[in-house]
């Protein structure tokens, strides 16, 4: 890794040696991988921030292709170029304005998209993910090589350790919270990397300093971790796009009422800095708590956004908070997701407007394709193969084996569905080679209900009893906003029959971000079963809740070997415990995962692999 990467580990097991205050004896060394610098000058510019100044000033901006392209060049050299921190930390900040720039004109490409992204989609997101893991990578240059001087007899006259340690966690942060946003699993160590930032800035003594950040707000170097730890643990799945973007802005003045320390015991959340995990609830910890984590505490925060609500019109669909405009949807989810009384019941509120709703599992699959045909997902060319990754907050579900009675639980047992499981339709897709886009069988219908009051877990509604759809407790349901992109997953908890024609029901929300596949039971010797209409539902990692899948009553069972499909991309899994004793569908666990013996996707993008994107953007 160079002199620089080994200067630095001596100067942490030096330090490791010498400061024994904190609790983590099982901390190991903090292993940070930084990239050689063979170059002497870059090509693009002269070294120095007012050289980098006039390079941006005429960079093509209107071209947004062009000008990306330049920038990624510019920005992938730089890193390999030899500088002292101080400058290449000067050189960065005017790199980073156009940056984002650039990264909010690209977003139109993947945000407020179907889930499913065209691969155009997927490869503008993969860029920018590159472009802020690039800068990301500048910046940790310049802190590890401040650090290694400092131990040195090189040391910089002001060595720009807060600063670059703020701008690298904050990078990683907003690279986090892009993947969110996409339901896409978070790039492996995502988390364990910025632990490690932390931890560095704890080092270094740098956690108090404040940083000027133009475009998220001054903080604290503590405060930009708190942030993306806030958003880690404010069940981020449950949230949508828009929220997820405008989540960032305030988070920097929320997270100065949080603390994050280690002998907290009352605190909400604990964060162990050597997973690989954001923070988790603490009683999902038990009574073991490992040295390495660290509590964080959000009662004054809670308090805050609790006092905000109360005066504020939840009649509108905005509010101003910190100086930032943000949804009252949001507001409401973050108050409850961060109080103490979130991992024991809902709190119901009163609220007003519609949902559009589709009834089953198989009206709610057709809706979350988006209205294409089921024959499309899984028999459109492809042969693309991948696997469930462990670390994906998104590719995991909602297991429910003994959940708690709450406020969407039938108040009478006779609202619990006794039907008869034979009954229960199979949703069996005939294998043929035509077109069936359009046919009948892909005809499904929603209708328009009434939301009475809302949690952090549903809604209560009411609906018409004459929408010729039966509505029962246990049955599958997808929901939608009309200022909602996509559709959410749910579950009827109980009905109850009024005398005015109408219905109440208690629905409980499963997935924002629901994934449909069609699924083949693996047949034994040349016997190819059909595929059937399955919903994935995503991991929740705050509250440990792992994969699972949705499906037909019958004919699945736990110990079944499946072939996931989704236009062509496949992956084979084993259904493991069931976690729903009621309703018209199971909802198993996945226990193995397996990779189909096709060439998989390369790991990441190359630079050339962009090549044919510059002029299409």
């Amino acid at each position: 890794m160079g002199v620089y990467h080994h200067l630095l580990k001596l100067f942490f097991n030096q330090y490791m040696i010498i400061n024994k205050y904190h609790p983590m004896k099982e901390l190991e060394t903090i292993r940070l991988t930084v990239p050689d610098q063979a170059l002497d000058q870059s090509s693009f510019f002269d070294s120095g921030g007012a050289a980098v100044n006039a390079w941006v000033a005429k960079l093509p901006m209107t071209n947004v292709g062009e000008t990306t392209r330049m920038l990624f060049q510019a920005l992938t050299e730089l890193n390999t170029v030899k500088l002292l921190p101080s400058v290449r930390m000067a050189m960065l900040d005017q790199l980073r304005v156009p940056i984002y720039y650039t990264s909010n004109a690209l977003s139109k490409h993947f945000l407020k998209q179907p889930i499913l992204l065209p691969q155009k989609s997927q490869k503008v997101a993969a860029l920018t993910f590159e472009m802020h893991q690039l800068l990301a990578t500048g910046y940790l240059l310049v802190a590890t090589h401040s650090i290694a001087l400092a131990s040195s007899d090189k040391q910089e006259a002001h060595p720009p350790i807060a600063s670059a340690l703020h701008r690298l966690i904050t990078e990683h942060s907003r690279n986090i919270q892009r993947q969110l946003q996409l339901y896409q699993p978070l790039a492996i160590h995502s988390w364990r990397d910025l632990h490690q930032f932390y931890w560095l800035a704890r080092q270094q003594n740098v956690l108090q300093q404040i940083v000027v950040d133009a475009e998220f707000g001054d903080c604290t170097v503590e405060e930009s971790y708190i942030r993306i730890l806030l958003l880690g643990c404010s069940k981020p799945n449950q949230l949508r796009q828009d929220d997820l973007e405008r989540f960032f802005k305030p988070a920097a003045a929320w997270a100065a009422y949080c603390t994050l320390e280690f002998d907290d015991h009352e605190s909400l959340f604990l964060v162990n800095l050597l997973d690989d995990k954001p923070a988790i609830y603490r009683k999902l910890q038990g009574s073991h708590v490992d040295p390495q984590s660290m509590g964080l505490n959000t009662k004054k925060l809670s308090e805050h956004l609790s006092l905000v609500r109360k005066n504020s019109d939840l009649e509108t669909l905005n509010i101003t908070i910190d100086n930032c405009l943000i949804s009252n949807d949001l507001l409401s989810h973050l108050t409850m997701a961060w109080s103490l009384t979130a991992d024991r019941s809902s709190i119901r509120t009163v609220t007003t407007g519609e949902l559009e709703i589709c009834v089953g599992l198989s009206a709610t699959h057709h809706f979350l394709l988006g209205g294409a045909s089921f024959e499309s997902l899984v028999h459109e060319p492809g042969d693309t193969s991948f696997l469930l990754e462990n670390n994906n907050p998104f590719m995991n579900a909602r297991p429910n084996p003994s959940r708690e009675k709450d406020v969407w639980d039938s108040p009478f047992k006779s609202n619990l569905s006794n039907s008869d499981p034979a009954l229960q339709s199979i949703d069996y897709q005939v294998r043929n080679n035509k077109q069936t886009a359009n046919t009948a069988v892909d005809k499904h219908d929603s209708y328009s209900v009434t939301i009475v009051n809302s949690s952090d877990d549903g809604y209560g509604l009411t609906a018409p009893d004459d929408t010729g759809v039966p509505l029962k407790a246990g049955e599958i349901i997808g929901i939608k906003k009309a200022a909602w992109d996509n559709w959410s997953t749910a579950v009827i908890r109980w009905v109850s029959h009024r005398r005015d024609d109408q219905s109440q029901l208690g629905i409980e929300l499963i997935s924002d971000n629901a994934s449909p596949y069609g699924a083949q039971i693996m047949a034994k010797k040349d016997d190819r079963n059909e595929y059937l209409r399955v919903i994935l539902l995503p991991e929740i990692a705050t509250i440990n809740q792992q994969k699972t899948l949705l499906t037909a009553k019958f004919p699945f069972k736990t110990g079944q070997k499946l072939t996931l499909n989704q236009y062509g991309k496949r992956q084979q899994i084993k259904l493991g415990k069931k976690l729903n004793t009621t309703g018209s569908y199971n909802q198993f666990e996945i226990r193995e995962v397996a990779i189909l013996s096709h060439p998989t996707e390369k790991s990441g993008p190359k630079d050339d692999e962009f090549d044919s994107l510059w002029n299409k953007l």
